[in-house]
């Protein structure tokens, strides 16, 4: 096989990577109603139920123009934010850090960029670096968060009367489930082998809190010098 030919199959398989993560945010086949089109840069989707009925048509001119809204009962889609980044303010570098993350994540095999023969996407000549510089930056952004959160180790470790269903959830693991599916606590957990219970959710919140400040350090969005929250 010529480098030419593993540069395609690398390639079709990070498309089906991408394409399967992002029917899993759109919830593509969960529940009933329309779903929006999957894309890698959608954010994640959670399912919600329509309540109450349509307005009356509107009339415009003479013709009535009727709302189509989602008929009640049925499970519709909206954009989903974890509880955690929703409690912070807008500004925070917590939460600022955890879109840095998703964005570089979306956008890294998004970026229009050369083909494996080194033409640009649209099939002109290689006139420009194909994307390279922006992918460096994305993958940077990766690279770094991913390393920290990485060289955090285990948040949770099951003890060993739990139960061998249970798996030990890393850090990298639970910010990945946070920050890329939208996922809360007890889905985690639960995720994991895990029951959810209260207890295990309020020590992963804690956690979470924790590694969305490294990551906000790690990317310069606080100073490393900086007091941290646990230690006010």
């Amino acid at each position: 096989m010529n480098h030419v030919a593993a540069r395609r199959i690398a390639e079709r398989v990070n498309i089906a990577i991408i394409t399967n993560r992002a029917q899993r945010r759109a919830l593509v086949g969960v529940g009933s109603g329309e779903r929006a089109t999957p894309g890698p840069a959608r954010a994640a989707a959670e399912l919600c139920e329509a309540k109450g009925s349509a307005p009356a048509p509107t009339t415009y001119g003479g013709a009535e123009e009727a709302f189509e809204l989602v008929p009640p009962g049925v499970q519709a889609t909206r954009q989903r934010m974890p509880a955690l980044l929703r409690r912070m303010d807008e500004q925070d570098a917590r939460r600022a850090a955890a879109g840095a993350y998703v964005h570089a994540i979306e956008k890294v095999g998004s970026v229009a960029g050369a083909s494996a023969e080194g033409g640009k996407a649209d099939g002109g000549p290689a006139t420009n670096d194909g994307g390279v510089t922006t992918r460096i930056r994305h993958a940077g952004t990766i690279s770094t968060v991913q390393g920290a959160l990485d060289r955090a180790g285990v948040a949770l470790k099951p003890n060993a009367q739990g139960g061998g269903a249970r798996k030990p959830i890393t850090a990298r693991a639970l910010m990945d489930a946070i920050c890329l599916d939208g996922a809360d606590m007890k889905a985690v957990l639960q995720g994991a082998g895990w029951s959810g219970h209260r207890r295990d959710v309020a020590k992963l919140n804690v956690l979470a809190d924790v590694y969305l400040e490294l990551m906000a350090r790690v990317l310069g969005l606080v100073a490393t010098d900086a007091p941290t929250p646990w230690d006010a």
